[in-house]
């Protein structure tokens, strides 16, 4: 299998943190009968071992892959709130660029457009649900374990890194109550459960988490509905235990994009 990194570059001026993004492109060794590419999106943190699993399984299993990094860190306890804002619809115009760029590149690699599907998990999710809004051509996409809106998950979602920077900027800001405001005002403008109603149920396979304490549970079933009930499977387990259902969700996300 061979890898090549691309860069997409900031196409206008962002007050947002980072400068574009990086993208790995895996080329197959056996490509399907039938072409099909698959864009997969990072997790909010951590070395990328989850988007690159993943993206080995596709790339095994002959999808063309584009696995995006981050543009910056999503929780920065030194940056101002204000940047998680302000990443978001910057994040999501680099990706978007990113995928028109790679689209032409396909074509000239198979010598015809071929199909392109999208895989997010957690953040990757939530920030797939508002490309997809914005992107009827991607055929089909898998999304687990996100739920919406992401104000709610930054305030009652809890997690070890989520936790020490809401205790951080809480601080910072002058309390809960401000810290609430601080969130909605920032992350309310580009919230998923607005993009979600124009995504397209029949496009989606929604995958859940019943124990989640990182994405509240009803904070997944919000986004599911917003999506318009899309095909739904709920795992018995919580955010991190889900990686005992890795070997299922491979299987079933490679059945899905295909």
């Amino acid at each position: 299998m061979e890898t090549q990194i691309l860069h997409f570059e900031d196409p206008t001026p962002t007050t947002a943190p980072g400068a574009g993004v990086r993208a790995h492109w895996y080329r197959p060794v056996r490509r399907r009968d039938i072409p099909r590419a698959v864009v997969v999106l990072p997790i909010q943190g951590g070395d990328y071992e989850v988007s690159r699993h993943f993206a080995d399984a596709f790339a095994g299993a002959g999808f063309d892959v584009l696995r995006f990094e981050r543009r910056a860190e999503w929780l920065d306890p030194q940056a101002e709130i204000e940047s998680v804002g302000a990443l978001i619809p910057a994040y999501v115009r680099d990706i978007r660029l990113g995928i028109a760029k790679w689209r032409e590149l396909l074509a000239d690699a198979h010598g015809a457009t071929i199909d392109v599907g999208l895989f997010g998990v957690s953040m990757g999710a939530m920030m797939g649900t508002l490309i997809l809004a914005e992107e009827p051509d991607i055929r089909r996409a898998v999304l687990c374990i996100g739920g919406g809106n992401l104000a709610d998950i930054l305030v009652d979602g809890r997690d070890k890194e989520l936790d020490a920077w809401r205790a951080i900027v809480t601080e910072r800001v002058g309390g809960a109550a401000a810290f609430r405001e601080r969130v909605g005002e920032v992350v309310g403008p580009t919230d998923v459960l607005d993009a979600a109603p124009r995504v397209g149920a029949e496009r989606i396979h929604f995958v859940a988490a019943r124990f989640d304490r990182v994405v509240p549970w009803v904070a997944s079933v919000r986004l599911w509905t917003a999506l318009g009930r899309p095909k739904r499977t709920v795992l018995p387990c919580g955010h991190y235990s889900a990686a005992v259902f890795v070997p299922w969700i491979r299987r079933a996300a490679i059945r899905w994009l295909s």
